[in-house]
């Protein structure tokens, strides 16, 4: 699947990100008002927001098929064992960061 969704970190990569999403809608919306094809596809949750529909755990699987049954599987059973935190590491620009899901996140396991 071709699906097209939002670059978190877009914002490190272009100061001017906002005006290329603006620009975005903007096309979208004048495509909507004429009834006009794009040949582009959206993630799930994209639409969802869109028509202000609630966005589910279900609608993470078409994005990252990977986290999503992650989060299932933490979901369903003993995440103990895991010897997880509130924090991820994400790489940005080819450096590994930790950032905490909340404030001391690191510190705090998942029960």
């Amino acid at each position: 699947d071709y699906t097209l969704q939002i670059n978190p970190e877009s914002g490190t990569y272009n100061e001017n990100h906002l005006d290329y999403f603006h620009f975005t809608g903007r096309v979208c919306g004048m495509a909507i008002y004429h009834k006009k094809l794009i040949d582009a596809f959206f993630i799930r949750s994209f639409y969802k927001m869109i028509v202000s529909r609630p966005i589910t755990l279900k609608d993470m699987e078409a994005v990252d098929v990977e986290l999503y049954n992650s989060i299932v599987y933490i979901k369903e059973n003993d995440p103990e064992p895991l010897c997880l935190t509130f924090a991820i590491n994400k790489t940005v620009f080819g450096e590994v960061l930790e950032e905490e899901l909340k404030p001391g996140g690191s510190d705090i396991p998942v029960v």
